[in-house]
């Protein structure tokens, strides 16, 4: 009877193992079957008029009519190019004045004539008119271990979503830093609701027993989020779980939950001599210390006008590799960009490209 009830075990376990491996044959499969959309190359340029790029930022603002928001982080200005990177206006300038930066760490469109921009060094939200003719700012509401680093707009002119970076783990070494998204009303200056996610995995660089930075590493999980064009849905995505959550980002009530399936790789033995080759041999050591052996499979998540989800995917590939879900998790397509760089908008005209601190790339797409 025991003999029997072991190799029904062992039989259990097999079939266990053969379901998980067909699994990932049947995602890997699926994934190098989809069609790959064409990327035609519109323009790319470093500078626009007498402005030339020191250090774009990560995310770029497409307008209705086709034109791009651009912020300069290092440069302290936010410009308007169109889409052969031509300059067609300052929109903000370097300064302490009303509506000018001097970090805008990030910009977000409320609607097609208005812009909230976060400036990390002056503390302020601000809220302007492309035109300047109307200037809102706000102090920025933190913490002793917090800040915010972005806001979007809600359907509420009053109410915008924020973004928390937890830098504890510079002040702590054994801190447990979280992701947090708040919303807040802008007139009453309080925070409405708030989600908590896990943060990021951070090397902490020791120099002489003190702490002198701290580096995120890299293949390990990071919260996503976007909203959709009209502002009524905030999506969340924590890539540990199999879903993507859809939230109201005023009240942060769970609208609907999107199934995903995505590729895991091992971390390769080739990617890891990359990866050392980039950091200090001392910033190395804590890095391999905490790189996980099974990469996150995404790390980083847009919404496009037609509320498709795009995944930048950490597949091990010559290319950047994306993949395009529809509103039920369903792969539809996938895109590849240059390996090196970073999607900062898409929209329906164009693909905003930063290839490197200087260069910016728009690409149109052709499914």
């Amino acid at each position: 009877m025991t003999s029997n009830t072991n190799r029904l075990t062992l039989l259990f376990i097999f079939i266990l193992l053969s379901c998980s491996q067909d699994q990932k044959i049947d995602l890997k499969a699926e994934f190098e079957s989809l069609p790959i959309a064409d990327l035609e190359l519109i323009s790319e340029f470093d500078h626009a008029g007498d402005y030339f790029f020191q250090h774009l930022n990560y995310s770029s603002v497409a307008l209705p009519d086709g034109d791009i928001l651009l912020n300069d982080r290092e440069g302290s200005y936010i410009i308007r190019v169109n889409s052969q990177g031509q300059l067609v206006d300052l929109i903000a300038q370097k300064g302490n004045g009303p509506g000018e930066v001097q970090d805008p760490m990030s910009v977000e469109m409320i609607d097609d004539s208005t812009i909230l921009i976060v400036d990390q060094q002056r503390q302020r939200i601000i809220r302007k008119t492309l035109d300047s003719s109307n200037i809102d700012e706000f102090a920025v509401p933190r913490t002793e271990t917090t800040r915010v680093n972005e806001a979007f707009a809600t359907s509420r002119p009053d109410v915008i979503s924020m973004i928390w970076w937890d830098f504890s783990v510079l002040n702590r070494q054994n801190a447990d830093p979280v992701s947090k998204i708040s919303s807040y009303n802008l007139v009453s200056d309080e925070i409405i609701q708030e989600i908590v996610y896990p943060g990021d995995t951070y090397a902490l660089l020791q120099i002489g027993g003190q702490t002198r930075g701290a580096t995120k590493v890299p293949f390990t999980p990071t919260l996503m989020y976007d909203n959709t064009i009209d502002k009524t849905e905030l999506y969340v995505f924590w890539p540990e779980e199999p879903h993507i959550t859809v939230l109201d980002p005023i009240r942060f009530d769970t609208l609907k939950t999107i199934p995903v399936r995505l590729i895991s790789e091992p971390l390769s033995s080739a990617e890891r001599d990359s990866l050392e080759g980039e950091y200090q041999p001392a910033q190395w050591e804590t890095v391999d210390e905490l790189l996980p052996e099974q990469k996150v499979p995404a790390h980083q998540m847009i919404i496009d006008s037609q509320n498709r989800i795009w995944l930048q995917l950490t597949l091990h590939s010559d290319k950047q590799e994306w993949i395009v879900l529809d509103q039920t998790g369903s792969p539809q397509f996938r895109v590849q960009f240059p390996r090196e760089g970073m999607v900062t908008h898409i929209s329906e005209n164009h693909i905003g490209f930063r290839a490197d601190d200087h260069l910016f790339s728009l690409y149109a797409l052709s499914e």
